[in-house]
């Protein structure tokens, strides 16, 4: 190896002289490549290892924050409005009564202090119509909910329709506190109370 001397004077060339390779393995042995011996400018070449990401089983990509994976931000704030649009539709929908009502009659008891209502009762082509009673306040409006007392249906044709589309009913007050129901025989009954109250009540086929 041959290293720089210094020069003799002045327009001369400096002399060379020869390095011995034990001077030029320690050299490089004592400042590897990359060190500061050999200045900042010098670019460190150690080799550095890329570790990837080990997926686990049981473990998605989604988990792993995977671009592939992520939504967007804004579909929360446009899909959250339409839900809550949604669930209020269904809620509406729910509390709205699918049954039309008919009152046929409103009879009111001696002392004027109970209406027994008969009225007609319509919930959809896949039911039939239907004659009902309810025992309310005097003076109360028609409940839209069904009878409280007796419900019954003509049995597909097999009795005679009345005025709503169901049996005849007819009601009596026999007291005050005493309530006749009467109905046609053969008519196919879903509910018959046997008392609303203080108010019992008697039922009767014709």
């Amino acid at each position: 190896m041959l290293e720089l001397g210094d020069c003799s004077g002045p327009g001369r060339a400096p002399a060379m002289r020869p390095v011995a390779e034990w001077e030029f393995a320690s050299t490089r042995l004592d400042h590897p490549v990359g060190s500061h011996a050999f200045g900042p400018w010098l670019p460190n070449m150690r080799m550095q290892r890329t570790r990837r990401p080990r997926v686990r089983s049981g473990r998605s990509l989604r988990s792993l924050g995977s671009p592939l994976m992520r939504r967007p931000l804004g579909s929360r704030r446009i899909y959250e409005p339409l839900i809550a649009i949604a669930l209020g539709l269904a809620l509406l929908l729910s509390a709205c009564e699918p049954c039309g009502t008919s009152l046929i009659a409103r009879v009111g008891s001696p002392s004027h202090h109970y209406d027994a209502l008969i009225f007609g009762r319509d919930c959809g082509a896949t039911t039939d119509f239907s004659t009902q009673v309810s025992l309310i306040e005097a003076g109360a409006p028609l409940p839209k909910s069904a009878g409280n007392l007796f419900i019954a249906d003509t049995d597909r044709g097999k009795v005679a329709a009345g005025p709503g589309g169901g049996p005849t009913v007819q009601v009596r007050w026999l007291s005050e506190d005493r309530l006749e129901v009467a109905y046609p025989t053969g008519t196919r009954v879903f509910k018959q109370e046997p008392a609303r109250g203080k108010v019992k009540v008697e039922y009767v086929q014709r």
